[in-house]
Order: structure tokens, then C-alpha cells, then sequence
């Protein structure tokens, strides 16, 4: 049987030819072959689902979206997903895959990512105007929508949330790096930013919106997110452990403590201890009961 690690090789070809089509403006090729390599992925998981994905125009860019499943269910609640640095569109939609119990799922490529194009805005507030955007035009009659924001996606989820108050009705943090220029993170994000090819982009993210120079390492003065947590949504956080062969979660007590004093208000569920800092993808199953305890507020954690 067919395994994702096992396919690896073909996908990351098949995503090597996709960008040789965008590259040549072939966007409709790409998008064709983008579905094919992430139905794939998808079935290798989920045989009973199909995915479609999207190249939609948001504010000041094209943005890659995927919609799990292809078909909208009437009735069912849509979650928007918001990956984090370096994430593909078909690693984020194989993650997403666990959400699609509860929801209809839309997961949305960071801009500069998996086809989308670049933004010259590169900041939390810029990249939450291209989400709001790409809701006004692909959903404009949605409400009570959810945005699950993963790493630097939970940041860029809040902001998203004060941007669209009549759509979005609650937040969910996977593992957030609320202060992103401690050592830790700063140096497992340098790491990825490598490991995904240096990508110069990618390193303007790194520099304007987390405070380090991935090229030298160099931390910039603190950025301190906690206040993001204060808004008009309900919000849960939920953070990863330190399991063995993970990357540890950047959420630490203080953290905890910091979005407590700031939003009395929300929800902190309990630690997974299967996954680690990129947790729908380490503990799908851990994150899903905590999360399935939010949606039944009178069980939630405080």
C-alpha cells in the first residue's frame, strides 16, 4: 500500500513541473496538474474525499486555496486554514484532512507560497487584507466562518478575525510563536527557511514580520504578538509538548499566561503530548478532541 512518504519522490517532481508552468505563465496547467498531485495525496489518506483546488484573486495578488471536500455539504460550518512558513498547499490540504469532520475546509497557501504570488506587503496586517479580500470575493455570504491559524498562521488568523468581525466568529491557535525573536523558534525557522531552499521571499517573512535575519541568524529587537489574542471572537489556544523527534512548541507557560491576562476570555486547551510545535500534522487526533471540546463550550478547558 501506497504511502505518502512513499510517494514523495513523484510529488515533489510533479510540484517541480508546476512551477516550470507557472514560471511560463501556464497558470491553467498548473492548476490542472495541482489537483491531480493533491487528489493523489488526499486518497492516499481519505478515499472517500475529493479536493479541488483554486488559484483566486485576493486583494493585490492571486492566491492558491483548496477546498476540502471539492463539494460544499449544506449546512456544514467552513473553517478557513492558515498554514505556516514554508507549508505546500498539499501538506497543509493532507493535514486538513483531520478538520473535515467537523467542517467544510478551505485551506489558503501563505502568499509566495504553492503558486500564490507574492505580496509587497509582507507583514501580519498585509496578508490578513489578501485573506479578508479572498473572503469577500469566494465567500461573501458566509458567516459564523472559524480561521484555524497553525505557527505563523495562528498570528495572521487573529488579524484576519479583526478584518472580517461579521464573518468570523472564532479563532483556533495551533502552537502560535507569540514572541518570535527567542532563540528557539527563531533557529528551528531558520532551519526550515534552509530546508525549503532559501527561498529570498521566505526570508523577507522571517525579517519583517518575525525579527530575524535567517541569512546570519541575527535576532532583531523582541516582537511580542500576545496582544493579537484581544478581539472580537471567541478564541482557543492549544499548544504542542516536547515529544522526542519533534519540533518542540513555541508556546511557552508564560505565553499562556500573558494571552490569559490580555483575554480573560479565552480558551486554553491541554497540551497534546504526541505532537509538537507543527501539531495538526504531528497529533491530528490529539488536536481534534480538544478542539471537539471547544465546539461543545460547556465541556471546554479554561
Amino acid at each position: 500500500m501506497s504511502t505518502l512518504s512513499s510517494i514523495m519522490p513523484e510529488i515533489e517532481a510533479a510540484m517541480t513541473g508546476l512551477n516550470v508552468l507557472l514560471e511560463a505563465g501556464d497558470r491553467a496547467g498548473a492548476l490542472q496538474g495541482l489537483n491531480e498531485v493533491t487528489n493523489r495525496a488526499v486518497r492516499l489518506h481519505r478515499p472517500d474525499i475529493e479536493v479541488a483546488c483554486h488559484f483566486l484573486p485576493a486583494r493585490t495578488v492571486s492566491l492558491s486555496i483548496c477546498r476540502i471536500p471539492a463539494t460544499p455539504r449544506p449546512g456544514r460550518p467552513i473553517a478557513i486554514f492558515l498554514p505556516g512558513l514554508g507549508a505546500s498547499l498539499l501538506l497543509a490540504a493532507v493535514h486538513a484532512l483531520a478538520l473535515a469532520e467537523h467542517f467544510d475546509v478551505v485551506v489558503c497557501s501563505l502568499p509566495g507560497h504553492s503558486g500564490s504570488e507574492e505580496s509587497s506587503d509582507v507583514s501580519l496586517g498585509g496578508f490578513a487584507d489578501e485573506f479578508a479580500a479572498l473572503i469577500a470575493s469566494a465567500l461573501p455570504r458566509a458567516r459564523n466562518l472559524f480561521v484555524i491559524g497553525q505557527s505563523i498562521g495562528g498570528l495572521i488568523a487573529l488579524e484576519l478575525a479583526r478584518r472580517c468581525p461579521d464573518q468570523i466568529r472564532d479563532v483556533v491557535l495551533l502552537d502560535p510563536p507569540f514572541r518570535l525573536t527567542r532563540e528557539r523558534p527563531a533557529k528551528v525557522l531558520r532551519q526550515i527557511w534552509m530546508f525549503t531552499g532559501c527561498q529570498p521571499y521566505q526570508g523577507r517573512i522571517c525579517q519583517e514580520i518575525m525579527g530575524f535575519d535567517p541569512v546570519s541568524g541575527a535576532v532583531l529587537p523582541p516582537r511580542d504578538y500576545h496582544a493579537l489574542v484581544r478581539g472580537p471572537f471567541n478564541c482557543l489556544l492549544l499548544a504542542g509538548s516536547s515529544p522526542p523527534g519533534r519540533i518542540p512548541s513555541f508556546v511557552e507557560e508564560e505565553d499562556i499566561a500573558a494571552v490569559r491576562a490580555i483575554n480573560p476570555a479565552i480558551l486554553v486547551g491541554a497540551r497534546t503530548h504526541a505532537g509538537g510545535h507543527t501539531m495538526l500534522a504531528d497529533d491530528p487526533r490529539g488536536v481534534i478532541a480538544e478542539l471537539t471540546r471547544f465546539l461543545r463550550p460547556e465541556a471546554a478547558a479554561v
